[in-house]
């Protein structure tokens, strides 16, 4: 977790020097279900740095996990990548309202 803040910062601080005036979003989507849970067993870990991150103003946060949780197991059928339905449906709409108050 500690290496990922390390590279996650270094991201935004390279996007910063870049580009001073972008906006930033961390984005946390669904847990992932079925046989994928064991090869994710830190997600929640890597969640709460990202929810950190944003509260410590590092970023913006666009967090669909809730929204997630109502969708079907049958609209992410690996267990880790939705289908494009359910993008469209949840993480689109999502990053619309989070980035569209800052559109001209």
């Amino acid at each position: 977790i500690a290496r990922s803040r390390r590279q996650t910062m270094a991201l935004v601080e390279a996007i910063r020097s870049a580009r001073p005036s972008a906006r930033i979003f961390l984005l946390i989507t669904h847990q992932v279900r079925g046989d994928a849970v064991r090869e994710r067993p830190r997600l929640n870990d890597y969640y709460r740095m990202y929810r950190e991150l944003a509260a410590e103003g590092i970023a913006g946060l666009i967090d669909t996990s809730e929204a997630w949780a109502k969708v079907p197991d049958g609209d992410i059928p690996d267990g880790v990548h939705p289908t494009q339905a359910a993008q469209l449906a949840v993480t689109v709409p999502a990053i619309v309202r989070a980035i569209a108050p800052h559109c001209r």
